[in-house]
């Protein structure tokens, strides 16, 4: 019998829990986070030290309050402008 440790992909998360208030996905090794939105209650978000180029899905989570994004590298001017908009609009841990 084989066994894997995949984990599912965000978007799939998101259309089978849609009422989890806190997920932490620190050291997960995600480098996507399409579908997040669809954690349509979701208030705590941890990604630290992922691989994660694109942010921006984070920014339809209308509930938020905590975005754990340490370790995180911007790699575009456009990248750096969109994380201070994101931290400039939510509390944020670095």
């Amino acid at each position: 019998m084989s066994q894997t440790n995949a984990m599912l992909a965000d978007r799939d998360l998101g259309s089978c829990l849609t009422n989890v208030r806190v997920l932490w996905m620190a050291r997960c090794a995600t480098s996507d986070l399409d579908g997040i939105a669809s954690l349509t209650n979701l208030r705590e978000l941890y990604l630290a030290y992922n691989d994660i180029v694109d942010i921006s899905p984070c920014t339809l989570l209308e509930h938020i309050q905590t975005l754990d994004l340490e370790g995180f590298v911007c790699c575009m001017k456009s990248d750096m402008l969109h994380c201070l908009i994101i931290i400039c609009s939510w509390p944020v841990c670095l």
